[in-house]
């Protein structure tokens, strides 16, 4: 099953506070499918999938109109933008990991277990990442510490611009920081 189940639309609702995430418009009352919709932030591909990401609170997005109006209809249109404001997650992407711009609280991740966790102006992703990590079983020492970390940071880049992260981190974060990408690209 690659759809979201009842309990998991009304979760990303009452998530979204009844709101679109990108325009604020309000959808309560409204006709589900015409003006607002459930979207796969990362999508489910042909033929749906049946990893239980793509149908998780962490994948769904509340937005104005349909997969052709509204907004959901500019984030089917508009992919590349869509993307860059994490709207879209690539289909090998964790929408987990990969933040959001959200109308009512500007950059924030989405927990699968307890919903929006907003990007303060200092923020590097520690605490959510700790936060992610422990929900994982993943170790501070690990490899996939690094990873994650890794993700969650080119994310943040990507949202806030470069200039951002290296104001914000110091030269041994930096470096470590460096390492992870070289190590994951194989550069």
């Amino acid at each position: 099953m690659s759809g979201f189940t009842r309990p998991v639309v009304e979760r990303i609702v009452e998530r979204d506070q009844s709101c679109c995430v990108r325009c604020g418009a309000s959808v309560a009352g409204k006709e589900r499918g015409f003006a607002w919709s459930i979207h796969h932030r990362r999508p489910r591909g042909m033929g749906g999938s049946r990893n239980p990401v793509v149908s998780g609170p962490a994948n769904g997005l509340t937005l104005c109109g349909s997969g052709t109006t509204g907004c959901h209809g500019w984030a089917e249109a508009h992919r590349a933008e869509a993307i860059a404001v994490g709207l879209i997650v690539a289909q090998h992407g964790d929408p987990e990991l990969v933040p959001v711009l959200n109308w009512t609280h500007g950059a924030a991740f989405l927990s699968a277990s307890s919903g929006w966790w907003p990007v303060g102006t200092d923020y590097r992703g520690t605490d959510y990442l700790e936060h992610v990590a422990a929900e994982r079983g993943v170790p501070a020492d690990s490899a996939e510490y690094l990873r994650l970390a890794s993700v969650i940071l080119d994310g943040l880049q990507r949202l806030n611009g470069p200039a951002t992260l290296e104001r914000d981190l110091d030269a041994e974060e930096a470096e470590v920081v460096e390492n992870s990408w070289n190590r994951e690209w194989g550069l």
